[in-house]
């Protein structure tokens, strides 16, 4: 057909139409994948629990997995095999989907869609005579071949494709206004409420949901899926093959039941899982956002309320309780029952709840079950600013403890736009209600469903009110607050923010998209070189009758500086929302997907994203071997470095051995990276590491790691030290039989112990430190690394785990995702100020050393490309988090210095930003920086906020004699972002023992450390700072080597000259040197072969001149080499072009005004 331009065809051959056909089925995946296969307008999407969309016109329906819209190529690297290609239809109330691919169709779907994405690109850009050219036969030889090369990967998942869904659905169930500009209602819509479900056999599923079945109306389905296993084959993606966004693959790392290579144990007494869990099986969250709720010996109390964002809810045994947390000083927030609204059961019959009947990244549906179904389901997805309830055959109550406001001594309630007078005699009946509560002074909007037969009432009461319906329904109602100053507008909580503004706008906003809302969640990443993309969907349910509307959430500070230009363009800025808390004002959103991008920790290993400056390498070399003293055990080098010996021997707590262990490894890698590997101390060093390091992963160690099969999870054994008066060796009193019973490991019900491990708390920052020793490892020692393979893995799915199809761990376990950091405290969260986390800086190290064993791993296991990238958008992720909200600025969105007066919070929590209790200034400051690894660069890469906290932090340890023996040497690197020639000073000053490792607080680190630290630092920014403050730049450090370095034996040493620093016209540091005699850049096009910078070396393009700086002609976003372009001949050319271009069409313009040429001239 014409309409197909390049995909169609002018002659009736075989290949031709083979072409056409394959140039259909290009098409309509290209729709899917781009998110474009729209049905019509009439088409209404719904999902089951697992987030799958169908869609239904004129009596066929079709289902697309969202997952498999994650990006342009949904299915790279993948078998195309889950296209359905029957489906049934019986009126009125059954939907049958079959997926059997003929013949032809598995040919052509089993190659991966990468390459008909190719092809399809290829044939758009031919013309029809090249296309005609091609030889039909050799073009099905082609295809067949291609398909053989994924015939072995996909036959067991072409065995198992076919998947059945039946789904019963109601009658119109979620029948609900929309109303117009004007005000009025538009005619209803009579909408089927469907559910199906299908699940690519090589997706991952991400919503977590009870076992349990249900009868439920709602959701009534039979699902036969192929639940991928260990013995099945999963293709790996391929990495390299085009350029662009690369999906990741949330596929499990590993298959190793964690109870063969450690130790495995039940819980029984403290700490098991609560009424919560009830209905669950297999691993569990533990430092989730809402684990206060899990937590809580009484969900209905503060200590197990659960901050929704931006509500905080509380759940109790018949209802959600809705309330809107109130600021105090802009660094913290309360909340009262006394101001919220109940949503749930009229009836308190025989229901068992609250639970979380299921859960996924970005929701929690809480269930209330009875009769064998859930009578109540409540999905809390976050930034929602709807509540929604979902009832199975049962009566809807919203109530207050509050009354209505009176109007001349009468209480109203606003139903459908009109005046109704509220009492217990009258039925009311309508689907928009809206009423002020007196005491809060809110406003708050209900949208209720139509029944089926249009005769649903409510009865009103005025005090204390409440709005009762007087028969079950099967549908959802919502409730929103759209002010919360309507009568109250001197109230306290009303003063200074953006609450009592005119409200009316986001009144129409909330009543627009009522119709629609969200029931689950799912987020894919992809990375494109140094840019990482974080992609949410969500799966939605849709209140009969009204328009399809995108869905409506709320952003806060944290979000809309990830959003891209065109994305920004979904912020509906002119609607003030009533909402403010600790984490900032918030934003209405109307959009059905959000995309989060960042800029990503560059792909270099274990390396700085710099080379050491030559000007420190002799110092860190002295250092590292000698004759310099390292300042940790008297006259030592760092080669000499040691654990002390119960961390050698594996005796004690995982944090402070893992801050060593990770200590030395980092002296391994930096000698690795000054060429020292080939030296018999290098080899002596990673011999050391090794073993230390085996000490604590082997099953027997004396402080073994064990897996708990309650939770699903590592945890150390933990350790009550043996004291023998330096008599024995170190040991731990433990239960003699623990090694053989690991449920007698006192971490299981001593929550003190090894600063909480064994309840969750800080597994990130515990096992941070050892995945990067075992990825220094990885690179170093290779045969130690695929010896200790299964453990390593074993800690990183701990923590990291990308997969929800991982049957032994819960996904990334302390990242709360909506807002990009994670929690650090585990099964003791139930407290009213909510999860916590404190020391950002190890939170961001904990991601790095993700993306250091992936990199470690490179070329070696499958999985290892992903992992690296999952490390580098997680650490992203966190280092944006500490950005917002630990770095106080005198500006922010969130909170000042005048409001906290501190420029770094100690403890951010659900509901305040405090300082640690009893702590000085500089210890807060300290815990906030360490360690200084490569990964550092991405928390202290602001140098606005860094020389503000610089100045305060410097001023508060020179105010404590403590500071210099403690946390000095990390003012020192902090400075260094500033200025490495006064960091270096700062060293230099430090005591003789400031990294011993009985300083607890620099025991991580060390002085080889902190001058490569210094040696990598870049060019020090222009900041424009405030008067008095620390200079925003300084003169070109200089540098002179106190002694030469001593030579091991054997070893020449080559001589090079010190450097004192830049003479009388010497180029300046940043420098660009002279691009041609006449000091011209001479232009050149992107990818032209052109001269490296002071060599006579070409390059073209994405190449690296040999002193690692990017080639001259390479394109603007190509950042592949260590260096940046020290010269950009392209820049120049587009300067150039720019400048004809508007030359030309001055011109055009002047000649078509009939002005002559030759009248004006162009500078």
């Amino acid at each position: 057909p014409a309409g197909f331009g390049p995909l169609g065809t002018r002659d009736g051959g075989p290949a031709p139409r083979l072409r056409f056909l394959r140039g259909v089925v290009m098409l309509l995946g290209y729709l899917v994948m781009e998110g474009c296969l729209h049905v019509s307008a009439q088409q209404q999407h719904v999902t089951d629990i697992g987030g799958h969309t169908s869609g239904s016109l004129g009596g066929l329906s079709a289902t697309v997995d969202p997952r498999q819209l994650s990006d342009p190529l949904p299915w790279r690297g993948m078998p195309m095999v889950s296209l359905p290609t029957t489906v049934t239809f019986t009126p009125p109330s059954t939907v049958t989907f079959t997926t059997p691919a003929p013949p032809i169709m598995q040919m052509i779907t089993t190659q991966p869609a990468l390459a008909a994405v190719d092809v399809r690109s290829q044939l758009a850009s031919e013309s029809d005579e090249q296309v005609d050219r091609v030889d039909g036969e050799k073009e099905v030889e082609q295809e067949q071949k291609q398909s053989k090369n994924m015939e072995k990967q996909s036959t067991t998942l072409a065995a198992t494709t076919t998947t059945t869904t039946t789904t019963t659905a109601s009658p119109p169930l979620f029948l609900s206004p929309q109303r117009s500009a004007g005000g009025e209602l538009p005619p209803k819509e009579q909408v089927s409420f469907v559910t199906t479900s299908t699940v690519h056999p090589s997706a991952t599923s991400t919503r977590h949901a009870s076992t349990t079945s249900s009868t439920s109306p709602l959701h009534t389905s039979t699902t036969h899926v192929h639940r991928k296993t260990s013995t099945d084959v999963a293709p790996s993606p391929p990495s390299k093959l085009r350029r662009g966004p690369r999906r990741l693959w949330r596929l499990p790392v590993s298959s190793e039941e964690p109870g063969k290579v450690f130790a495995a144990a039940r819980r029984s007494g403290k700490f098991m899982p609560g009424k919560a869990f009830a209905y669950q099986s297999g691993p569990l969250p533990t430092n989730a956002w809402w684990q206060n709720f899990a937590s809580a010996a009484d969900p209905a109390t503060l200590e197990g309320s659960i901050f929704q964002m931006p509500y905080v809810i509380m759940a109790t045994s018949w209802a959600v309780h809705v309330m809107q947390p109130i600021m105090g000083h802009r660094h913290t927030q309360s909340y009262s029952r006394a101001s919220g609204v109940s949503l749930g059961l009229q009836e308190t019959r025989s229901v068992n709840g609250p639970m979380a009947e299921a859960w996924d990244e970005l929701s929690l549906t809480l269930g209330w079950r009875g009769g064998g179904s859930w009578p109540l389901k409540v999905p809390l997805v976050r930034g929602s600013p709807y509540i929604t309830a979902e009832y199975n055959g049962t009566s809807p109550r919203i109530a207050s403890e509050q009354s209505l406001r009176l109007h001349e001594g009468t209480a109203f309630i606003v139903i459908d736009g009109k005046l109704q007078v509220c009492n217990d005699h009258t039925g009311l009946q309508g689907r928009v209600f809206s009423f002020d509560l007196m005491e809060p002074g809110s406003t708050w909007f209900v949208f209720a469903p139509d029944s089926p037969d249009a005769n649903l009432t409510w009865r009103c009461q005025s005090s204390p009110f409440s709005l009762s319906a007087t028969h079950p329904i099967h549908g959802a109602v919502r409730v929103a607050l759209t002010n919360d100053c309507t009568t109250s507008s001197g109230s306290k909580h009303c003063e200074g923010s953006l609450n009592g503004e005119n409200s009316s706008e986001y009144s129409k906003l909330l009543v627009q998209h009522a119709g629609i809302y969200p029931r689950s969640a799912e987020i894919d990443f992809s990375v494109d070189g140094n840019k990482g993309i974080v992609t949410w969907r969500w799966g939605v349910g849709i209140l009969g009758g009204w328009q399809r509307r995108p869905l409506l959430l709320l952003a806060w500070p944290v979000h809309v500086p990830l959003f891209s230009a065109m994305d920004r363009g979904t912020i509906v800025s002119s609607a003030a929302t009533p909402f403010r808390d600790v984490r900032g004002a918030t934003m209405a959103v109307a959009a059905d997907t959000w995309q989060m991008h960042y800029d990503l920790f560059p792909d270099v290993g274990l390396r700085s994203p710099r080379p050491i400056d030559e000007r420190f390498r002799h110092r860190i070399l002295q250092t590292l071997r000698g004759p310099l003293p390292a300042l940790w055990n008297g006259a030592l080098p760092d080669r000499e470095f040691e654990l002390p010996l119960m961390y050698e021997l594996g005796v004690g707590d995982t944090y402070f051995s893992g801050q060593m262990v990770a200590r030395l490894a980092r002296l391994v890698s930096i000698a690795g990276e000054l060429g020292e590997s080939e030296e018999p101390y290098f080899a002596d060093m990673v011999e050391r590491l090794s073993l230390r390091v085996a000490a604590w992963l082997k099953m027997d160690s004396n402080t073994p790691f064990i897996y708990d099969k309650t939770w699903g999870g590592i945890i150390s054994c933990g350790c009550y030290l043996g004291d023998c008066e330096g008599g024995c060796e170190p040991r731990c009193k433990n239960d003699q039989n623990a090694s053989s019973s690991p449920e007698k490991c006192p971490a299981m019900n001593d929550a003190g112990l090894n600063f909480g491990n064994g309840v969750y708390n800080g597994h990130h920052f515990h096992y941070g430190y050892w995945i990067y020793a075992a990825a220094v490892l990885a690179k170093y020692n290779p045969k130690w690394e695929r010896t200790w393979h299964h453990q390593i893995l074993a800690l990183v799915r701990d923590y990291a785990n990308p997969s929800r199809e991982d049957p032994s761990f819960p996904v990334v376990r302390h990242k709360d995702w909506f807002l990009g950091f994670s929690w650090a405290d585990g099964l003791l969260t139930a407290s009213a100020n909510g999860a916590n986390q404190e020391s950002m800086s190890e939170a961001v190290n904990a991601y790095y050393a993700i993306y250091a064993y992936g990199a470690a791993l490179e070329g070696k296991v499958d999985f290892a490309d992903d992992l690296k990238d999952f490390g580098r958008i997680w650490m992203a992720m966190e280092a944006h988090g500490a950005e917002t909200y630990w770095h106080v600025r005198h500006k922010s969105q969130v909170y000042t210095n005048s409001d906290f007066p501190h420029h770094m919070v100690g403890i951010f929590s659900d509901h305040a930003a405090t300082q640690v209790s009893g702590r000085h200034d500089y210890e807060a400051s300290g815990v906030h920086l360490l360690p200084f690894t490569p990964a550092a660069e991405e928390y202290l890469k602001k140098a606005d906020w860094v020389q503000e906290h610089f100045k305060v932090y410097k001023e508060t340890c020179a105010k404590e004699a403590e500071c210099a023996n403690s946390w000095q040497w990390s003012l020192c690197l902090e400075q260094a972002v500033l200025d490495q020639s006064l960091a270096l000073q700062c060293l230099d000053a430090l005591p003789l023992d400031a990294f011993s490792t009985s300083n607890a607080a620099a025991c991580g680190n060390s002085m080889t450390s902190s001058l490569y630290w210094v040696a990598t630092r870049p060019a020090a920014p222009t900041v424009v700072v405030a008067e008095g403050d620390v200079p925003s730049a300084r003169p070109p450090p200089r540098y002179v080597d106190p002694a030469p370095v001593q030579p091991m034996p054997g070893q020449q040493i080559p001589q090079l000259p010190p450097n004192v620093g830049p003479g009388p016209g010497a180029a300046q540091p940043g420098a660009l040197p002279p691009a041609s005699a006449h000091g011209e850049v001479e232009p050149c096009a992107a990818g032209e072969s052109v001269l490296c910078p002071g060599s006579g070396d070409r390059c073209a393009g994405e190449q690296c001149c040999a002193d690692g700086t990017t080639c001259p002609s390479a394109v603007s976003d190509f950042t592949g080499c260590i260096k940046g372009k020290a010269l950009d001949c392209t820049a120049t050319l587009a300067a150039q072009n720019i400048t004809t271009a508007l030359a030309g069409a001055v011109l055009q313009r002047f000649r078509s005004s009939g002005v002559a040429a030759s009248s004006f001239s162009l500078g």
